[in-house]
């Protein structure tokens, strides 16, 4: 999260990991929000631009790695913290933290929606909405090359010739 530029005033109440142990649902009255990113299958995605270059060779391939950002928001405030969320992502300070990142959200988000959810026989105030983001990304390989080779010629008679080619 610090990467982002966001920094909670209680980091307490931030679960970075998923729990080993199974833990209990919090109260309905608690805001809560659950942040789900996964690589989205996106045609986008398989174009790779590869260029080699230098002696060793060094392989530079480029692409673009498309992420789903899913929000889910639980408690009495959720529909609001969603909409303060959703607007964040059309602001300059928001997408320049993720720039520095090379991420980059795709415009046009769709609206959270509000989808009240039974949990343990309670009812829970929850909203959800989810954005694409792309990430460049750059891989640089150095491939082992061959530096010299020594070649030999033979004829009939014996060798006619022997010499490096670098």
């Amino acid at each position: 999260m610090a990467a982002l530029g966001v920094n909670p005033p209680d980091l307490s109440l931030v679960r970075v990991d998923w729990q080993q142990e199974g833990q209990p649902f919090s109260p309905a009255t608690v805001d809560v929000a659950y942040i789900a990113v996964t690589l989205a299958d996106d045609t986008y995605a398989k174009i790779r631009n590869q260029t080699q270059s230098g002696s060793p060779v060094t392989t530079t391939t480029q692409y673009t790695r498309v992420w789903n950002v899913q929000w889910v928001l639980y408690g009495p405030n959720a529909v609001d913290r969603a909409r303060l969320i959703h607007s964040a992502t059309f602001l300059d300070y928001f997408n320049d933290l993720l720039n520095l990142q090379q991420l980059f959200p795709v415009s046009d988000p769709a609206t959270p929606t509000r989808v009240p959810e039974k949990i343990n026989g309670q009812w829970y105030n929850r909203s959800d909405f989810s954005i694409h983001m792309n990430e460049n990304v750059i891989e640089t390989i150095q491939d082992g090359a061959v530096q010299s080779v020594e070649v030999l010629v033979n004829d009939s008679s014996g060798q006619v010739a022997d010499f490096t080619v670098k």
